[in-house]
């Protein structure tokens, strides 16, 4: 399973300069659409999480163990946008660096 991942990972990688070499800059528009939809709904899932941990926080009561899922929710959640964050400004700066 783990060297089919590295595999794909690699392909993934790989895909927007054989595609540039092959004169393909329509692909490439619409692989940044797909890029950018997909960041767009990281963000929304992880927004939808922020709000469920603070009602989950604010209604815990007390009770410690919901306490501590709502912080790990919240951790997660911010994490997930940092992630997005971090991939949407890596597929720009992809993008750009192949299209000049």
């Amino acid at each position: 399973m783990r060297k089919n991942f590295k595999k794909f990972i690699l392909f993934l990688l790989l895909l927007p300069l054989i595609v540039q070499a092959q004169g393909g800059d329509e692909f490439m528009g619409k692989v940044e659409a797909l890029v950018g939809i997909l960041i767009k709904i990281v963000f929304v899932i992880s927004v939808i999480e922020l709000v469920f941990a603070g009602v989950l926080f604010a209604t815990a009561e007390g009770d410690p163990e919901r306490v501590r899922r709502a912080k790990n929710i919240i951790l997660y959640a911010v994490i997930g946008i940092g992630v997005a964050a971090f991939a949407w400004a890596l597929a720009k700066w992809v993008y750009g660096e192949l299209t000049k």
